[in-house]
């Protein structure tokens, strides 16, 4: 797999994990999708959070070019997007009813 740059391969490779990470989604309506994922706690661990929280334990930020080289990311990626998606790592996208 060719990556646009190091730092985006780095947090692609980085997911499930507390911190940043990049996912690759694909929808069937919008085509390939990236999100930006931050997650407070490794992937599995949220159960293990206790007491009233009022906070977010992930939060996904939808991108368009990557936020270190600038990259084009559907142009870049959006052939190998298939090869890409990780569902597990991601919060679904909600399409309206």
């Amino acid at each position: 797999m060719r990556w646009c740059c190091r730092s985006f391969e780095s947090a692609y490779q980085h997911a499930g994990r507390r911190g940043f990470a990049i996912l690759i989604g694909k929808d069937p309506v919008i085509g390939p999708y990236f999100v930006w994922q931050h997650r407070v706690v490794d992937r599995g661990r949220e159960a293990e959070l206790q007491g009233p929280l009022e906070m977010n334990v992930i939060t996904d930020t939808g991108l368009l070019f990557c936020p270190w080289c600038g990259k084009n990311l559907r142009r870049f990626y959006g052939r190998h997007a298939d090869d890409l998606v990780r569902p597990d790592f991601e919060i679904p996208l909600r399409t309206p009813e």
